[in-house]
């Protein structure tokens, strides 16, 4: 097989230098401040209406198609505005 087609919640693919995480929350869910030092983030909203907010200075409202980049030694936090899905892919920073 040349490819391979996921469609779950959770860490769906993991490479050497890159990790790729699948997520789905309700309205009125959030995710915490964090960040994720040495890498960098593709943020990509697949069905929905959220939030971002990074460095809680910056805040990004994403709709369904949206795609976000930024270095994750920024904080960033999360508020669902609607149910939705995330794609997030971490890229080590070299």
């Amino acid at each position: 097989m040349l490819g391979i087609v996921k469609n779950e919640i959770g860490p769906i693919f993991e490479g050497e230098n890159y990790k790729v995480v699948k997520k789905s929350a309700s309205k009125g869910d959030n995710i915490p401040v964090h960040n994720h030092p040495g890498e960098d983030i593709i943020f990509s909203l697949i069905k929905g209406n959220v939030m971002v907010h990074l460095n809680e200075r910056e805040d990004y409202n994403l709709r369904q198609g949206d795609v976000l980049n930024f270095n994750g030694e920024n904080t960033i936090s999360i508020d669902f505005i609607e149910d939705s899905e995330i794609v997030i892919v971490l890229v080590k920073n070299k």
